[in-house]
Formats: structure tokens, sequence, C-alpha cells
């Protein structure tokens, strides 16, 4: 059984103590006073659901038998104790023993505070370590399987076969299909589980199997969802390797509630939630998946996009560029978008980080090749000098990428030594002039080379 002092304060132990002491020379006909209960030695109402003030007081009573507090002679608590037993008839002292023995098993810790030692964690077994304290306990409900999930995909990089083969983990998956068959998960988390296992498919592939069972419960909740809800599903649909029927079954559904936010909160899109729908649009679409739902809201999502370019990150920019590349012979997009993302880039790349520019700048300048726009020769310029001192970092797609773009593309922009350089470094590499023209078809295609 759990020892009193394992959720007592020193403090907290005082005020049982003196609480004791009074019932005890109150008689048991005394009743608490409401801020009686606000003191932390004693579980709240929400822990007491069911349970009298005076059977709170009562266990606050029997727990006071074992404590000790320095400078108090421990008589009195034996005496605390023994007075409310005597006052009391036998029946009585029944319900006291049934309610110490309830105080046993009163929790020590709320709901919130269990998601706050989950979401604190720092590697995946933590993780599943403090799930597997808790996964037992009637507190433990559909927000710590969220937060679990959401919390393993973030540390991904620390699971290995010791976390894939952990007795949590199993568990942590039985609630979450239980919760799931229940229809008790909310929207968010719901959509954050989703997105969650979409980003772990390489370290735990196993989930992958779970997909199919969120269909149901998806489609019910869709119509509660916000923009970074349903781009979180949408953006998931695209990076797992999902059933075309599964598709066709959700893609509907989903673009139904874009289109309605489209419409009645258009100001809560966000540079993320877009740069991912539009992003999803177009990978779904280069795999051959059936997206036509998604490219019909696809027009008037890039208007909302072109309003809420200043709200988007250097990837964001990157991604939906690239998207715009993708589908240029699909949809018409808004006039406007191209030119405000490539304003956005000119005035924000010079302040980026220095990962921002080398990962995106060079997927917005083949971007910008592909679409053949010749018109944004201030931001190539800003971009070769952005990315002058950087070609040896990056990596091979990158580099055939800019080689590509500026040598096969935009020849007449002005960029001093940058084609030399660019030059330079593919032959240093080995890259073959194959390499470079297969560049323009993205970095997925490029590596199946």
């Amino acid at each position: 059984s759990r020892k009193p002092s394992a959720w007592l304060s020193d403090t907290s132990w005082i005020r049982v103590c003196c609480l004791s002491l009074s019932l005890a020379l109150s008689g048991p006909q005394l009743r608490l006073a409401p801020r009686a209960m606000a003191a932390p030695c004693i579980p709240s109402r929400r822990h007491c659901a069911g349970r009298t003030r005076k059977s709170v007081a009562a266990a606050a009573v029997a727990l006071c038998g074992s404590l000790r507090v320095p400078g108090i002679p421990s008589a009195i608590f034996g005496a605390a104790g023994s007075s409310v037993a005597f006052c009391g008839s036998a029946a009585s002292e029944r319900r006291l023993a049934k309610v110490a023995r309830q105080a046993e098993t009163w929790p020590a810790i709320s709901p919130r505070e269990i998601t706050t030692l989950i979401s604190t964690s720092e590697t995946a077994v933590a993780v599943l370590d403090t799930v597997g304290s808790f996964i037992d306990s009637r507190l433990f409900n559909e927000i710590h399987v969220a937060t679990a999930f959401t919390k393993l995909a973030k540390v991904k990089a620390t699971i290995g076969q010791t976390e894939r083969e952990h007795a949590s983990m199993g568990k942590l998956v039985a609630s979450l299909r239980s919760f799931l068959q229940s229809c008790s998960m909310k929207e968010r988390q719901v959509t954050i589980v989703w997105w969650a296992i979409a980003s772990m498919q390489q370290e735990l592939p196993e989930l992958l199997s779970l997909m199919l069972q969120f269909v149901p419960t998806i489609e019910h909740v869709a119509k509660d969802m916000v923009p970074r809800d349903v781009s979180n599903v949408i953006w998931a649909c695209a990076t797992c390797t999902l059933d075309d029927q599964l598709l066709q079954t959700l893609l509907p559904t989903l673009a139904e509630r874009v289109f309605e936010l489209l419409f009645l909160r258009p100001d809560d899109f966000n540079g993320q939630d877009i740069a991912n729908i539009i992003w999803s649009c177009a990978e779904l679409q280069a795999r051959g998946a059936t997206v036509s739902p998604l490219l019909d809201i696809l027009p008037v999502l890039s208007e909302v996009a072109e309003k809420r370019a200043d709200t988007m990150t250097a990837q964001n920019i990157a991604n939906v560029l690239w998207a715009a590349s993708l589908l240029k012979d699909d949809v018409d997009v808004a006039a406007g978008l191209i030119p405000e993302l490539a304003r956005v880039t000119f005035k924000r790349s010079p302040i980026w980080k220095a990962k921002d520019v080398e990962m995106n700048l060079p997927m917005i300048a083949v971007a910008l090749a592909r679409l053949e726009d010749r018109q944004q020769q201030p931001l190539l310029k800003a971009i070769a000098k952005r990315l002058h001192g950087t070609l040896g970092l990056q990596n091979d797609w990158r580099l055939c990428a800019l080689m590509w773009s500026f040598t096969e593309v935009f020849k007449e922009v002005e960029v001093g030594d940058f084609r030399k350089l660019l030059r330079a470094e593919v032959q240093r590499r080995g890259l073959s002039e194959e390499l470079v023209l297969r560049s323009q078809l993205g970095p997925r295609d490029w590596q199946t080379r």
C-alpha cells in the first residue's frame, strides 16, 4: 500500500494533523466547510467524486495514525483517531475502515500531471516507461495516448529495437485501438496521432496497420476540424503509402472541410497549414493517386496562400513553389502567388538561418526553373549570392539542381563566378551531366536513378 509520506509534504502533514485533532475534539457531527477541502493534503473533489466531505475527513484521520512530525507527540495522532472511533457507532467504525482503504488507492497525481510527465520525457524509452506507470490506471485517457504518440514522433531518433519491443508499446497501441473503436477521441487527438504515426513510419512501420481503423473516426470528427487538424491529416496521407481506395474514401471528406474553412474562416489558415495541403496534393498527384477533390480547391487555396505568404517559413515557401511546379499543367494557381512568394523570399532570405538557406534556397531555385519564371532575376541573384559559400555543404541532389537551374534555364542571369564554382564542385564529386539533368525531377525520383 502507498505510504502517506509518498504523497504528502511536510507542510501537508501538519495540516492533516491539525484537521484530525479538530475532528477528534468536535465529534462526528462536524461538517467541513468548503474551503477546508482546499488544503493540498486532502484529495480534491475531482478525485473524490461520490464521497462525502465527512468521508474525506475520516480518511485524513485514518491516515494521521501513521504520520510522525518532529516536535509533535505521537500520542496526539493516536488520540485523534481513537476519539473519532469512540464517538461513532459500529457502523461508523466500519465506514471509517472502508474509507481508509479507499484513501490508499486515491491517486497521488492528477491526469494533467501525467500529461506533463509524458510530454517532458526526452527519449522514447522514457516516454514508454512513463506510460507504463499509468496505463493501467483509471486516470489514463485519450489525451495521454495522443501525447505519448506525439512525443514519440518528436524523439523518434531514439527509437530502436528495445523501444519497439517495450511492453508498454503494445499496451499503448491497444489503448489507441480501444479509444478509436469507442469514438471517444476528439478531433485534435485523432489528427495528431495520425500525423505521429505517419512521421514514425520508418522507425515503427508496424503502426501503419492502424491507419484503416482511423477512417471512420476521421470521417466522424472532420466537421469539427480546424485548418491545423485537416492539414495534418492530408499531409499524413501524402507521406504514407496508403491504399488508393482508402484515399478515395478520405480525401472528399477532407477536401469538403477545407472548402468550408476557406470560406468561413480563411484567416485561420497559417503558412504551415497552406503549405502542407498544397504540397501534399502535388505529392499524391505525382504518385498517381486520385486527388481530384483536392485539385478542385487549390485555386481558392492559392488565393489565401497569396494573402498569407508573410506567415510562411523558408520550408513552407519552398514546398509551395515546388508543388506549384509539379501541378502547373493541372491547376491554375492564383496569378499573384508566385510573385508574392518571390517577394517574401527576397526580403527574408538574407536573415534566414544557415540551415534554412542550405536546404530551401536550392529547392526554390529549381522550382522557379521548372516554372520557367524569368521575371524573378533579382531573387535569383540573391540566391546565388546567399549560396556562394555553401556549395560544399549541399547534398548531391541540391548541387545538381542548382547546376541545372543556373546553367540550363537561367543562363542569362548575371551571378558572377557562381556558375564556375558550381561546375567545379560537380566535377569534384564526379556527378554526370545525366544526373544534373535528372535533378529537375525532384529529390525522390532523382534518388531512384
